[in-house]
């Protein structure tokens, strides 16, 4: 080897846009010392998502068994209250048997029970649930004088 040859290392090459090299020591120390904070936002935007999705399943769940409860609650009482309506009976008593109707109808014509004209209807109160449908017809006095039942499907 010649004399004067070698060369000496350089800091030039650990230049980076014009830091030198016992500056660049310096911030390394600073970011091993004190090294960057973990987010808190992450764990709270986590259990965020996690009650969101928790009431999203949940209203999932819920909402069409709490339909399906109801209109099987209503079915139950009205045929329970239908096995009560007899002929004859004031329109009072078919409310206290069946509950307030679904709907009320003007009906004209006579009504036929038995294969017999049972009277003139007036009125026809209506009840439904899913998929069926109570009936009961009222003479222009308010009496009984009929009534049906129906199932769709």
């Amino acid at each position: 080897m010649l004399r004067g040859s070698r060369k000496e290392p350089s800091n030039k090459g650990l230049q980076l846009t014009g830091m030198s090299l016992p500056l660049i020591r310096q911030l390394g120390c600073l970011f091993r010392c004190f090294p960057a904070a973990e987010p808190q936002r992450s764990t709270s935007f986590n259990l965020r998502a996690y009650k969101i999705l928790t009431v999203v399943v949940l209203a999932v769940i819920l909402v069409p068994s709490l339909l399906i409860g109801g209109c099987y609650v209503r079915a139950k009482q009205y045929g329970r209250g239908y096995s009560q309506v007899a002929m004859g009976q004031p329109k009072q008593r078919v409310i206290e048997a069946m509950g307030k109707p679904s709907e009320i109808e003007a009906c004209d014509g006579p009504v036929y029970a038995d294969g017999k004209v049972a009277g003139q209807c007036s009125e026809t109160m209506v009840y439904y649930a899913f998929l069926e449908k109570w009936g009961v017809f009222l003479d222009k006095n308010g009496n009984v004088i009929g009534k049906y039942y129906n199932v769709s499907g």
